[in-house]
This record gives structure tokens, C-alpha cells and sequence, in this order.
């Protein structure tokens, strides 16, 4: 994954490592629980994230809480896993933020 993280780098595009270690395992777990329980997020009708919100399990662990989800035809829950991933990340991302250019709208962002 560090490779492909490195090639996206290299054409523009931000990344964040994250990697499944015990405590970012809680963190993404303890992300998506508090999104959902204080009901930060909205989503749109997408059946396929759906699903997957659907099959994830967030299991207890010595370290804290970890997300689980069973294999099956479409996968291990990628798109959940992602939106998870977005949410722990999301504060970091946010904190270094700074607007600038064109929002795409018209809008110029100052």
C-alpha cells in the first residue's frame, strides 16, 4: 500500500497513512460509533455502503474496540471500512485545512 500511496503523492494527491495498529483499529471504531451515536453523519441512499454499514461489527478488543465484518461475495465491507477510515481521519485532515482557489462552484474560497 505504501507504494501506491507514494505514486498518488507523487501525481498530486493527498494521503494519510493510517495503519491498523491496535490503537488506530479504536480510533476508527470509536470514530464511526461516535458519528453515528451523536448523528454527525448523514448518508445517501447508496445500497452497496449500506450493506456494508449493515454487516460491520465493532468487537471489544484488550486494546479498545476494533471493526469486524465477515467476508462474503462483495468483500470484507470495503466501503464502510473506507467511511471509517474518513471519520478518523477527518479531524487531522480538517485541522491543516486551509482553503484556497476555486471550489469548483464559481465560488472563489478566501
Amino acid at each position: 500500500c505504501e507504494y501506491i500511496a507514494q505514486t498518488l503523492r507523487r501525481q498530486g494527491v493527498e494521503m494519510v497513512a493510517l495503519p491498523f495498529t491496535s490503537k488506530n483499529c479504536n480510533i476508527i471504531a470509536t470514530s464511526l460509533l461516535q458519528a453515528f451515536r451523536t448523528r454527525l453523519i448523514t448518508l445517501y441512499n447508496d445500497s452497496a455502503l449500506l450493506a456494508d454499514l449493515s454487516r460491520l461489527n465493532i468487537v471489544q478488543k484488550q486494546f479498545g474496540y476494533k471493526l469486524e465484518a465477515p467476508a462474503d461475495e462483495t468483500g470484507h465491507a470495503d466501503r464502510a471500512t473506507g467511511l471509517a477510515i474518513a471519520m478518523a481521519i477527518a479531524p487531522q485532515v480538517l485541522a491543516s485545512y486551509v482553503p484556497t482557489g476555486d471550489d469548483g462552484l464559481g465560488e472563489s474560497l478566501i
